[in-house]
């Protein structure tokens, strides 16, 4: 896996949006060259499919399984911009579940503004599953493959802080309280939880939407793309392979060994030498504020949040006398908002998330 993931962790301000809304953006995480090679393959795809019979101007393309197709699509599996809030949210016992290519071309004239088919991902698990709320068991990450400077273009929509507020109960044509359209420039992309009530709006531009999403998922979970990639464990890293399904034993989803989940050590690797480089960087007031917190809960923290490494920075902290009470509610605070990078190793539950 490319080591600047280290410089693309989930800051305490990201994990904040998310944890409130449910989404957070992430402006930028493909870059132009990258952008261009996955654009051209999704362009390939529409292309193939506009020329099959029966297919009409404005039928819009909704292709799943991308892996496989085109290295391209393999190569936004641990994209550095994106893959590691995936694990700043869900943790390194994770796999690729789903991939899916949505090519929206403009709606036909006359047709009804608005967003359609508002839901929660996952289908079934949103009635199987008796806890209220749901768990979060998968994120996903999407691209936005094309600009969408404004509303009515296929955009995604989204109710913020829905994730919490259990099944959507809305009409056809009708838009829950809170609805928003995403806008967003091509190479931008979103991270969002399942559980988040989202849909798309009518294209009624004259412009063609493209957007890709994957998902990701605790590895116990069986995978909603077909995910039969075996031909390709032998040419890919050790983390690529555990993301595309490969285990020592079918137990191992359950149990992993460091040989099933190499992203566990990954992170223990690099990020805990990143986290060592920030506090060496801090002045001595800062360390002096880091030292007052007890080892016991710093043993097998995996990131320190840069965000949190400024602040202890801040001139005045060094001097302040903090009470008790305020100073484990600090240790708190960070344990669940970056500190920890939302797990221990330890597998001790995150204060944040009761769902989890």
């Amino acid at each position: 896996m490319d080591d600047r993931a280290t410089n693309h962790l989930l800051a305490g301000e990201e994990r904040d949006a998310f944890e409130r809304d449910g989404f957070v953006m992430l402006r930028g995480a493909l870059d132009p060259t990258t952008l261009d090679a996955t654009l051209a393959v999704a362009r390939r795809a529409q292309a193939a499919f506009e020329s099959e019979p029966g297919v009409g101007p404005h039928h819009g393309l909704n292709l799943h399984d991308l892996i496989g197709r085109d290295d391209a699509w393999l190569d936004l599996v641990d994209r550095p911009t994106t893959f590691a809030k995936v694990w700043g949210v869900l943790g390194w016992n994770i796999q690729l579940f789903h991939t899916q290519l949505l090519v929206t071309p403009p709606a036909p004239e006359g047709a009804g503004r608005g967003a359609y088919g508002w839901h929660q991902d996952n289908n079934r698990m949103n009635l199987d599953l008796e806890t209220d709320p749901q768990p979060r068991v998968s994120v996903k990450v999407g691209y936005f493959l094309t600009d969408l400077p404004e509303t009515g273009m296929g955009n995604l929509a989204v109710v913020p802080g829905s994730h919490r507020a259990g099944r959507p109960d809305v009409a056809l044509g009708d838009q829950p309280d809170g609805a928003t359209e995403v806008i967003a420039e091509a190479g931008d992309a979103i991270l969002f939880d399942r559980r988040l009530w989202h849909a798309a709006s009518t294209n009624a531009s004259d412009r063609t939407r493209i957007f890709v999403t994957y998902g990701y998922s605790y590895r116990w979970l069986r995978p909603k793309s077909a995910m039969q990639h075996t031909d390709l464990f032998e040419r890919v890293d050790p983390i690529r392979r555990q993301l595309l399904g490969w285990c020592t034993s079918a137990n191992g989803y359950f149990e992993p060994t460091d040989d099933d989940v190499p992203l566990r050590t990954w992170i223990r690797d690099h990020v805990s030498e990143a986290a060592g480089r920030a506090i060496g960087a801090l002045s001595h007031a800062g360390r002096a504020l880091l030292a007052r917190i007890p080892a016991c809960l710093l043993v097998d923290l995996v990131q320190i949040d840069q965000s949190f490494v400024a602040a202890l920075d801040e001139p005045g902290h060094g001097d302040r006398r903090m009470s008790r009470d305020t100073t484990q509610a600090l240790q708190l605070r960070e344990l669940s908002a970056g500190l920890a990078q939302g797990f221990l190793f330890s597998r001790a539950p995150v204060p944040s998330d009761p769902a989890r």
